[in-house]
């Protein structure tokens, strides 16, 4: 267990109903994952070990992710991207 706070982030849910924008909602996540990790005050879970959770809902992905990685905080996040 790492001596500082711990965070998982979630892949985002895609709500715009195109299927097509899952690779962005994905990149957002990761863009997150990369930005925190450069804190040297936070242990960032890896994108891999919480996108595994990715199927689940978020309410249900939240506590299992922070059970099975001993993270300290989870956030669940959606997004819409205008069509057109």
């Amino acid at each position: 267990m790492p001596d500082k706070p711990s965070i998982a982030v979630l892949a985002f849910t895609n709500m715009s109903g195109d299927p097509e924008q899952e690779y962005f909602s994905d990149g957002i996540a990761d863009d997150i994952v990369t930005e925190l990790s450069r804190s040297r005050s936070l242990f960032v879970i890896a994108r891999n070990s919480s996108f595994t959770y990715k199927s689940l809902s978020g309410m249900i992905a939240l506590p299992c992710l922070a059970f099975a990685a001993s993270a300290g905080w989870t956030q669940a996040t959606s997004m819409r991207v205008p069509s057109g």
